[in-house]
């Protein structure tokens, strides 16, 4: 749980828009591949059903943590009309990864119709999103 709160306190953006600057640090950090093999992101799926749920107008208590779920419900008025906006998500290219307070911060390049969006997500031991977070790019 302490990894958890941690995690919230350093992604003070949970499904707000981050600055330019956090976002791009974040990703040019996370890159952890080697020359030899592409990386592999493994919460790429249940970042796009959330995406895709918020794009709704629903804040699912199956795939989000407590905290997440709280900052959900009262950004969504702000977050939907913007995801309404983008369209359709059509690809998700992972950036890379870096552990942050012992959990594993993922970073995507989600494509839209209309657009794209760097995304970080962390995903806490329970298989819940603990941390989303996005800025437009």
């Amino acid at each position: 749980m302490k990894n958890v709160t941690a995690v919230l306190q350093l992604s003070l953006c949970v499904f707000a828009f981050c600055p330019a600057g956090a976002i791009a640090q974040a990703a040019a950090t996370s890159s952890s591949a080697s020359s030899s093999a592409a990386p592999v992101g493994q919460d790429g799926a249940i970042l796009q059903k959330a995406i895709e749920a918020n794009a709704r107008g629903e804040c699912p208590a199956d795939l989000m943590g407590p905290g997440l779920l709280d900052a959900c419900h009262q950004q969504i008025a702000a977050i939907q009309p913007m995801l309404i906006a983008k369209g359709k998500i059509t690809k998700l290219d992972f950036l890379g990864s870096q552990q942050m307070q012992g959990m594993p911060l993922e970073m995507w390049r989600v494509n839209y119709e209309h657009g794209t969006q760097n995304w970080g997500i962390v995903v806490g031991p329970d298989g819940k999103i603990a941390g989303m977070f996005t800025h437009d790019s």
